[in-house]
């Protein structure tokens, strides 16, 4: 049984429908509200990519990029402390074990300050994406 003209373009929109963001999800660079657009395409407002199929989920503005980065702060003085005395005992005695240590702590918390400059960008973006998504809304 053929399909009526009806039919044929109610099935095309169930399918279109299906491959477009059916709820509000918001650029994670710009806030730009990408509900009805294609799951996986350009931002219209900044141009940068984004994923909305899951798990993909790349360039969506999530909540929980909006905590602050306490952790990361924390593990980086846990770690920071007990450095700063190893590099000055090693500097005051150098031994070899105690400059391998020391040394081994340094990367590590280079490492951690790495952890924590990237976090903390993110989070100063994910405040301002907030702060306009909210804006949006407001005026809508």
């Amino acid at each position: 049984m053929p399909f009526e003209d009806e039919d044929r373009e109610k099935l095309a929109n169930d399918m279109l429908h299906d491959r477009r963001i059916n709820k509000p999800l918001y650029c994670a660079h710009c806030g730009y509200n990408l509900k009805t657009l294609p799951k996986s395409y350009h931002c219209p407002e900044c141009g940068s990519s984004y994923t909305a199929r899951s798990p993909a989920w790349k360039g969506i503005y999530t909540q929980h990029e909006n905590r602050p980065p306490v952790l990361e702060f924390l593990g980086l003085i846990l770690v920071g402390l007990p450095t700063v005395f190893l590099v000055l005992n090693a500097v005051a005695s150098p031994t070899s074990g105690l400059v391998a240590t020391a040394i081994a702590f340094v990367v590590v918390t280079l490492l951690l300050v790495g952890a924590v400059w990237l976090r903390t960008t993110r989070f100063i973006r994910a405040q301002q994406v907030a702060r306009r998504i909210a804006d949006q809304e407001e005026h809508h």
